[in-house]
């Protein structure tokens, strides 16, 4: 018999945060003017990444598939192009050609994963093969074959990554000292993803859903990101909310076995989940939205839990290199707490007295 419960209610970030989306760069003299189209039949790709080698520069395409890069100054430029279903490509501009006639950047239909780009590993746009550290990729798609519920079990399937009494660390290289936390720094979209007030990653607001990359960099990344990175940085990049609207639901449903001689109830012991996110667009911004459900009984006494969860996004001027974030997020749970167990022939029951104790997070 449960007792009544008790309701904690958190906020990732606070309960709004703006974020810029790109830092400020010098004042741009010069553009980089192109259109990205489809490779077979020529229509405009919409929501692909334009990014140029070496800077934090980034533009998305618009509906017609063009694109305006604002540059420091003239020149040439090394541009990567990566888009959904599309293979990468790179190609060279010179802003003072493409004010004449816009670059056209013809995109290959794929349907298997390409290396792609990395920003996390120097800050600039590089290929992984180029980053100066080693660095691990995981798609989106990929993560939704891997059919994991949360970012905490999608992560060791990047080689090195492991998790250590809830704490992730990467190559062994971070340790791990209670109370201290990891040495592994979180990012969401380029910004960290722990306030001053927790002591750990709760990897199950993070938005698996509206995942489009994690970037790893494996190895100490300190004077790029501080002293969190000691150990590596993870940097979980969501899509941009642009092209026609988008829903996506998604669900799952488990049943706990407990051996014979454990029994301890006649109750069907689950975890389920349900998960439901639209995006679309309206009027100059990109917006996002989220809310879920997700419990389990868990697999001995006191071991239930009930989350409850929404997030919403909003991106305005994302075809632009400087693009403005506008990002909530929170959550409520009901979580009992197993402290020791019954006996040791009992290890999955609690003392009687112990049930109605719960924690509070």
């Amino acid at each position: 018999m449960r007792p009544p419960q008790r309701w904690a209610l958190a906020a990732l970030f606070g309960p709004f945060m703006l974020l810029a989306g790109a830092p400020l760069t010098a004042q741009a003299v010069a553009t980089i003017r192109g259109v990205v189209v489809d490779d077979e039949d020529g229509n405009p790709v919409m929501g692909a990444e334009v990014l140029v080698q070496s800077t934090p520069l980034r533009a998305l395409t618009a509906e017609d598939g063009s694109f305006e890069i604002p540059v420091p100054d003239e020149g040439t430029y090394t541009l990567f192009v990566i888009a959904d279903g599309y293979g990468s490509a790179e190609v060279t501009a010179d802003p003072a050609t493409t004010a004449a006639e816009p670059l056209r950047i013809p995109l290959e239909a794929q349907l298997f994963d390409v290396p792609g780009v990395t920003v996390t590993a120097s800050r600039t746009t590089v290929r992984p093969g180029d980053a100066p550290v080693s660095v691990a990729i995981l798609s989106g798609d990929e993560l939704q074959r891997r059919d994991v519920t949360n970012l905490k079990e999608a992560l060791p399937f990047a080689q090195g990554v492991t998790f250590n009494a809830g704490h992730m660390d990467i190559r062994g290289s971070s340790g791990f000292a209670r109370g201290v936390g990891s040495r592994v720094l979180m990012l969401l979209d380029g910004h960290r993803a722990l306030t001053g007030a927790e002591s750990r990653i709760d990897y199950n607001i993070l938005p698996l859903l509206d995942v489009d990359r994690v970037e790893i960099v494996k190895g100490p990344n300190s004077t790029l990101w501080g002293t969190n990175a000691m150990a590596g940085v993870v940097n979980v990049i969501t899509r941009p909310p642009l092209g026609p609207p988008r829903t996506a639901v998604r669900g799952y449903y488990g049943v706990f076995d407990t051996p014979g001689n454990l029994h301890f109830t006649d109750e069907r012991l689950s975890m389920r989940g349900l998960q439901i996110q639209h995006s679309r667009q309206i009027g100059g911004a990109g917006v996002t939205v989220f809310a879920g459900r997700e419990g389990t009984d868990g697999f001995r006494q006191n071991g239930g839990q009930e989350r409850w969860q929404w997030r919403a996004k909003a991106v305005f001027g994302a075809e632009s290199s400087r693009p403005l974030e506008v990002f909530a997020s929170g959550k409520r749970e009901d979580v009992e707490e197993f402290f020791t167990w019954l006996s040791p022939e009992r290890p999955l029951q609690v003392d009687h007295a112990d049930l109605v104790d719960w924690k509070r997070n």
